[in-house]
């Protein structure tokens, strides 16, 4: 079986037209739900029908401790601080993940996201579930009613990652899968 937890698009994004085509960053370029949390949520699920589940704490520390203690920037980090700077794109947020007081990052640099330690513990404490259907998908979705792009709650509440048969071909060196 394979996970496709790819996020959907908006259910208004038909609608968004912009005179000089898509932007590739910013808010308005924001028209797909994020799919992952539904997929771990989908993986154990699966799981738990052969083995238990590890608790999400556990799951989720490594990940908890780097993004409140720092990871060193590198220097794809570096390419990506110095493109979201020249494009101008990007909420404050998304900026002070990219940059430090307003300056491309330097490889070496320290990078923490104490935003997303949060995120992660409020799902252990809340369930996956909370970022489609509770607080987090609220709080999300009343951040983009502000912006251009077509993201609403509906389209948090609606999505669902799904097990499907993954495409595969024989090679001579194996089985090769993706999703359909």
């Amino acid at each position: 079986v394979a996970i496709d937890a790819c996020g959907r698009s908006a259910n208004s994004a038909s609608a968004l037209h912009h005179q000089d085509g898509m932007p590739s960053r910013g808010e308005a370029a924001c028209i797909t739900q994020a799919g992952a949390v539904s997929g771990w949520q989908l993986a154990r699920e699966y799981l738990s029908s052969w083995r238990t589940s590890m608790p999400l704490a556990t799951l989720f520390a490594d990940a908890i401790n780097y993004a409140k203690t720092g990871v060193v920037v590198t220097n794809s980090y570096v390419d990506a601080s110095h493109k979201i700077l020249k494009q101008g794109a990007g909420n404050q947020a998304f900026k002070e993940i990219y940059t430090h007081q307003g300056q491309p990052l330097s490889a070496g640099d320290i990078v923490t996201n104490p935003q997303l330690a949060e995120l992660l513990v409020r799902l252990i404490d809340n369930g996956l579930a909370d970022f489609y259907q509770g607080e987090v998908a609220q709080a999300i979705a009343e951040y983009f009613s502000g912006t251009q792009s077509p993201l609403a709650i509906g389209d948090f509440a609606e999505h669902r990652a799904q097990l499907v048969e993954p495409l595969s071909v024989n090679t001579s060196q194996g089985t090769l899968y993706n999703l359909p």
